[in-house]
């Protein structure tokens, strides 16, 4: 039998609370939220070292994106007639 394929989404915003631990020799658990309505996942060491690298490139990718914006939103509002 193989593993069960499970599709969760779930949006950690900027105020939520997480934490984290390492439970074995290989794994992490990370935990979003409070007690009352928490999100726990485990990932394993290279997985996790994978997330990292796939993160930091999001980052980038989401500073260049807030950069242009930013930048069009000044080019809009020094560009306006009267």
């Amino acid at each position: 039998m193989g593993r069960p394929n499970i599709d969760v989404q779930v949006i950690v915003g900027a105020g939520c609370g997480m934490a984290y631990k390492i439970t074995n020799i290989d794994d992490v658990e990370c935990t979003f939220g409070t007690t009352a309505d928490e999100v726990t996942f485990t990932i394993e060491g290279g997985s996790l070292r994978r997330f990292i690298t796939m993160a930091h490139k999001a980052l980038t990718e989401l500073d260049e994106a807030q950069a242009i914006h930013a930048n069009s939103e000044l080019d809009t509002s020094t560009n306006r007639t009267a």
